[in-house]
């Protein structure tokens, strides 16, 4: 999650995102750059933890088998309900609303911040 918003910020704050770019074109170039290691890096972890519920300790079972079903979800939440939510404050960024009251708008033409840059920093 993290790193799907620094991508975005960084592409925002270094110009490389056109004007008349829509939020579409934006976001998919992001999953472009992000999408793959966050497959990788799932995928390594659910067959480590799987595997680790092949132990013979009951316990250990368990968790391992609970931290593969959570890896699971937290990947499909991110592949999908993370990536709404971030579309649409990245909507609201690239109109020059504000953060927490988003019906107004902000006075400064364009924002040197990027969208859930308070997040990263």
């Amino acid at each position: 999650a993290v790193v799907s918003t620094q991508s975005t910020g960084e592409r925002i704050e270094r110009g490389e995102v056109p004007d008349g770019e829509s939020v579409r074109s934006i976001l998919s170039s992001m999953m472009r750059d992000v999408f793959p290691a966050m497959i990788l890096s799932s995928l390594c972890q659910m067959i480590a933890f799987a595997l680790g519920s092949l132990s013979f300790m009951p316990s250990l079972q368990n968790f391992a088998y609970n931290a593969t079903i959570a890896l699971a979800l937290n990947f499909l939440f991110q592949s999908t309900i993370f990536l709404i939510l971030l579309r649409v404050d990245l909507s609201r960024h690239l109109s020059g609303r504000l953060d927490m009251l988003c019906c107004l708008k902000a006075k400064v033409e364009k924002p040197n911040r990027g969208p859930c840059r308070w997040f990263i920093e």
